[in-house]
């Protein structure tokens, strides 16, 4: 969609879970710390709320981690991307 002369993407808040003989993720509606933490760092863990006009921060760790320059993932790096992903 368009607003005011850019494009916007909406999207709903999504959680995901992997069966043991699965790498295809089952998806469900997420609260957004689930969201949050399903993403591959924190700094892309970092959601806009349009309502209120404040960037919120569920993992507690990205808004640092923009300021400081630093890249992490928002979980324990063997857990985020065996979770994410059981093929890698």
């Amino acid at each position: 969609m368009k607003i005011l002369g850019e494009w916007i993407d909406f999207v709903n808040l999504r959680a995901e879970s992997y069966a043991e003989n699965s790498r295809i993720p089952t998806m469900k509606f997420g609260t957004p710390l689930e969201d949050a933490i399903r993403r591959d760092l924190t700094i892309n863990a970092l959601f806009y709320n349009i309502n209120q006009g404040i960037v919120e921060d569920f993992t507690g760790k990205g808004m640092d981690d923009l300021q400081n320059q630093t890249i992490r993932t928002p979980l324990p790096p063997k857990k985020n991307l065996l979770r994410r992903s059981p093929a890698r």
